[in-house]
């Protein structure tokens, strides 16, 4: 309320830091609406990589490596890539291509850069034709988004040279 000692009938807001907020009945106003610099920021692209990666239905982890070293590779298979289905897995590490928070974005680069390598390597059955990517790796049902131009990148410090 007021700082002046008499009952007053009505309190005037005035501009703070002026010589108006020394006179008697007056207040100043609350101070400027708060920021939300320091909340929580929810992850605008929440893909379908993360769901199934949190839900546990992607088979890799992280590897840390074994002592003080740096590991080599950044995820750890917890199946073989070359006995996964292609066709079920592969569109799931594309559409983590779009993720920017740390371990999904490594986690989906690592995991296409391997699953393409052990395609390669991968020999085709008798039904199979040698140029079977594109029946490995159908259209995504929902629209992958362009990536920046910092996530072309794809040569990192752990792969090998």
């Amino acid at each position: 309320m007021c700082h002046c000692p008499c009952p007053c009938p009505r309190i005037r807001t005035v501009l703070p830091f002026s010589y108006r907020t020394f006179q008697c009945c007056t207040r100043t106003p609350d101070g400027p609406p708060r920021l939300p610099v320091f909340r929580r920021k929810r992850c605008p692209c929440r893909s379908q990589f993360r769901m199934y990666f949190l839900r546990g239905d992607i088979p890799i982890c992280r590897n840390y490596g074994r002592g003080g070293g740096r590991p080599r590779k950044f995820i750890q298979w917890q199946v073989p890539p070359e006995k996964l289905d292609f066709q079920r897995y592969l569109p799931l590490f594309f559409d983590g291509l779009c993720e920017t928070t740390f371990p999904y974005r490594e986690f989906a680069r690592n995991g296409v850069r391997d699953m393409i390598s052990k395609a390669r390597e991968k020999q085709p059955s008798r039904s199979e034709s040698p140029f079977s990517f594109r029946v490995t790796c159908p259209p995504t049902p929902w629209p992958i988004p362009r990536p920046r131009p910092a996530d072309l990148n794809f040569r990192d410090s752990n792969s090998e040279s």
